[in-house]
């Protein structure tokens, strides 16, 4: 009888903690996910609350403070270009120097418009000549390319120059390349209104 009883103990508290686990189940705070989704759109964006959150009018309430309510709230956004004039449009005239690979010496002059764009346009003369094309970025730095023909000899250079306001003036002090060669070049010039 004794072990009779014994086994009925085991099986009531067994059954006890069972019941607990049960509960502890049951009862035990969950995340809840909500998704409210508004009109169609380009832009979506994930917006995480733990209180209460209003979307197209409709209030979602957590059952309690620990719960998470997710809403997915679609937003659509639309801008108009802007665009501003480059800050280094107008003309530039200078000079150009440099070496030759067997050391001759070499120079000319330039001449330079840059426009509202920032696109550079122009040409050097001296002891080469050619045109130069390419693009000045918002700090004022200059990437070209020049191109020169002599018969069917066609040549090409890179220059690269930083250009500096004081006002409604500019200049520029920079470096040209082509092969071996190479050298400086250097101008000034006005900003166009």
């Amino acid at each position: 009888m004794i072990r009779g009883m014994k086994m009925v103990k085991k099986i009531a508290i067994f059954a006890v903690i069972i019941v607990l686990i049960v509960l502890v189940i049951v009862l035990w705070p969950r995340t809840k996910t909500v998704t409210v989704t508004a009109a169609p759109s380009t832009i979506t964006t994930t917006v995480t609350k733990t209180i209460s959150q209003t979307v197209a009018n409709t209030t979602i309430v957590p059952s309690s403070p620990s719960q998470t309510v997710t809403t997915t709230v679609t937003v659509t956004a639309t801008a108009e270009p802007v665009s501003a004039p480059c800050a280094y449009r107008g003309a530039l005239t200078g000079i150009w120097s440099g070496k030759m690979p067997n050391g001759i010496p070499m120079n000319g002059t330039l001449a330079l418009t840059i426009d509202n764009n920032g696109s550079v346009k122009g040409t050097f003369d001296g002891s080469f000549s050619g045109t130069i094309t390419g693009n000045v970025d918002l700090v004022g730095n200059i990437a070209a390319v020049g191109t020169t023909t002599s018969g069917t000899l066609h040549i090409a250079s890179s220059w690269s120059a930083r250009l500096v306001i004081n006002g409604n003036s500019m200049s520029a002090q920079g470096t040209w390349n082509s092969g071996d060669a190479g050298g400086t070049c250097s101008g000034t010039g006005t900003i166009a209104k």
